[in-house]
């Protein structure tokens, strides 16, 4: 219910931001977002498929995301130490506890999937995704 709410949101903010001659039917994202801030907050509610913009990208903009809002379900979660700012170590840390590793590194694009999964079926806690992007 949340993912639905925080996407009419987000969608019905951007769409209200355009000229109304640019926007033919209501419920249809335009092919182009101006606005980086509001394409990756689309994307953390899976607006796009995630392939599109790239999962890690869009989990490292979630980690920058959770830890602004002090947000830190996480760190319980996948066993780090604290809070980070840096998804490689996170992923790190998804890899040990799942496996995806490339060798002797993290998989990076299967632990962005599993944080992006994680997040959206609730696991790492509620966010606030509307407003300015200044805004907590």
């Amino acid at each position: 219910m949340l993912f639905l709410l925080a996407l009419t949101f987000l969608q019905s903010e951007y769409l209200s931001s355009l000229r109304s001659n640019d926007v033919r039917s209501l419920g249809v994202v335009p092919p182009q977002i101006d606005n980086l801030d509001v394409g990756m907050k689309l994307a953390v509610v899976g607006t796009f498929p995630d392939h599109r913009i790239g999962e890690e990208f869009i989990a490292d903009y979630l980690l920058y995301i959770l830890n602004k809002q002090r947000k830190f379900a996480y760190v319980q979660k996948y066993g780090l130490p604290g809070p980070c700012d840096d998804f490689e170590t996170v992923s790190m840390f998804i890899a040990r506890k799942t496996g995806f590793w490339d060798g002797n590194k993290p998989h990076y694009l299967n632990t962005s999937s599993h944080f992006l999964r994680h997040f959206r079926k609730g696991e790492l806690g509620r966010i606030f995704l509307g407003g300015k992007s200044d805004e907590v």
